[in-house]
């Protein structure tokens, strides 16, 4: 009777993603978004690969997009994860009603501005102004 030693190289721990931290945009046109993941299970040392080329396990600076993560530990076991970065739509200014000076010379004129800031089609906030007459 023989006794064989079998021996596995499939890794016996699956692991994934536990917790993952995203700050979308602040404000429209910028980069500073970022991505936090913590990986759960699995054989450290892990590798990372992102879509945008970064290696690290959180990335910074993001500009509104899709980002997709590949995590690979020491057996060569792979999972995958997307994440899209948002930023709030552009600030809009509005025009309210202007009063144009009725003479040359004269000081009358007006302009009642509003602007609204949105951010995620949820109004923050408006404020109204007046120029003083001119």
């Amino acid at each position: 009777m023989h006794n064989d030693i079998i021996t596995s190289h499939h890794p016996t721990k699956c692991f994934g993603f536990d917790n993952r931290h995203v700050t979308n945009v602040n404000c429209n046109g910028n980069s500073n978004g970022a991505i936090s993941i913590n990986i759960a299970g699995g054989t450290t040392p892990y590798t990372y690969a992102w879509s945008n080329g970064a290696t690290t396990q959180n990335i910074t600076n993001l500009a509104p997009n899709t980002y997709t993560l590949t995590v690979t530990d020491a057996n060569g076991c792979t999972a995958t994860i997307s994440q899209a970065i948002t930023q709030p739509n552009a600030l809009a200014l509005t025009i309210g009603t202007v009063t144009n000076v009725n003479c040359n010379g004269n000081n009358n004129g007006a302009i009642n501005n509003k602007y609204c800031r949105w951010y995620n089609s949820l109004y923050l906030f408006m404020e109204q102004w007046s120029t003083p007459k001119m």
